[in-house]
């Protein structure tokens, strides 16, 4: 039912609320635990289940890649068997990092492409003039290199 709700905010069925009601809530019954496969956009969804009372596992995609094998593959087999394996106490979990940390780790990856995009422009900047440049230390000025 949960894996539903996901689908359908990700066809777009569904608008930008990120709100659980309380008809699903009460069908799924109290405390339920739920499985998420670690898929894009999977944090809101944990969030949105967390808040209405639900124990959220995580699928670990490495623990799950076997599904990849089956003969039959659709949205509702694959909720089956994580489940199945949930409840057979073999689900190979990821860790769901609290909202803080995801909000660090989203930081410390934009912070780091930036980087990536600023060394890029400086290649790209003394692309044209490196065959004229006096010596190797000019270049690495520009790329920010340790000095001889």
């Amino acid at each position: 039912m949960w894996r539903e709700v996901a689908h359908r905010r990700q066809s777009g069925a569904l608008p930008g609320t990120q709100t659980c009601d309380e008809s699903q809530t009460e069908q799924a019954g109290r405390d339920p635990d739920v499985v998420l496969e670690a898929t894009y956009g999977w944090y809101w969804v944990a969030d949105v289940l967390q808040a209405a009372g639900a124990r959220v596992h995580l699928a670990h995609p490495l623990g799950v890649k076997g599904f990849a094998y089956r003969r039959v593959k659709n949205d509702i087999r694959d909720a089956a068997d994580l489940a199945d394996l949930l409840r057979m106490g073999r689900l190979p979990e990821a860790w769901i990092a609290p909202p803080q940390v995801r909000e660090l780790r989203e930081l410390a990856a934009g912070t780091s492409a930036l980087a990536g995009q600023a060394r890029r422009f400086a290649l790209r900047a003394e692309g044209p003039g490196a065959h004229r440049a006096s010596s190797p230390l000019a270049s690495r000025k520009v790329r920010g290199g340790a000095h001889c």
